[in-house]
């Protein structure tokens, strides 16, 4: 029984583990601005994916008319990845 136990923490504690990164994309000359706007994609089990994680959605979710940087932000688990473009702009 404690070994069932044990294992099943194990494979709980696996799947919540998880790894982030954000890192910075793009710079143009415009200025940063005080506007941000963000587009999430999920992915499932490395194949099936939802959402748009495209610039130019991001700038349309932030009113962001011109763009300044543009930063991406990813958190993987084991089952699922979720990418985050991040646009900041005037």
């Amino acid at each position: 029984m404690k070994k069932i136990l044990f294992l099943t923490a194990l494979v709980v504690a696996l799947v919540l583990v998880g790894c982030a990164s954000t890192s910075p994309w793009d710079v143009t000359d415009n200025s940063v601005g005080s506007k941000i706007g963000e587009a999430t994609q999920t992915t499932w089990f490395w194949v099936f994916r939802t959402g748009d994680a495209g610039v130019i959605t991001a700038a349309q979710n932030g009113g962001v008319q011109k763009i300044g940087a543009v930063d991406i932000r990813d958190v993987n688990y084991i089952i699922f990845r979720t990418t985050t473009v991040v646009v900041a702009g005037d």
